[in-house]
């Protein structure tokens, strides 16, 4: 019987990682009083409420910076109303300023959103001065 083969125990080098630009419109991340602002609700009708940190709002939008100032209703009420067909593109803005990121939308590979929900984020997001999405 031969003796086992002995294992390759020589390990490759990792080539290193590719030095990417900064995308130019990324913002810097908010400072972290943004994090335990006051709280905002969002809504969307009498079934679609979405509760944000007023400092990450107003960090990421000008609309919301705008509209939640103490001159406005929503700014001294802490609610703002926004049009219903606004509710999935609000969703996708909210999970992006929590967690900086898109790609938690994605399913096996798929976009699991409609050309039309793209769409219509992306009108949202030209809309209300919102930054790189």
């Amino acid at each position: 019987m031969a003796p086992p083969a002995a294992a390759d125990t020589s390990k490759k080098k990792a080539a290193p990682p590719v030095d990417v630009a900064k995308y130019p419109h990324a913002s810097e991340p908010p400072l972290p009083e943004a994090y335990f602002s006051p709280i905002v609700t969002i809504e969307f009708g009498p079934k679609s409420k979405f509760v944000v940190h007023k400092g990450l709002l107003e960090y990421y939008s000008g609309y919301f910076r705008a509209a939640l100032k103490e001159s406005w209703a929503q700014g001294t009420d802490k609610i703002v109303h926004l049009p219903k067909e606004y509710a999935i593109p609000f969703e996708i803005f909210h999970h992006w300023i929590r967690s900086h990121c898109t790609s938690a939308l994605l399913k096996d590979g798929k976009i699991p959103l409609s050309l039309s929900t793209i769409l219509k984020t992306w009108v949202w997001r030209r809309s209300t001065y919102t930054g790189a999405l």
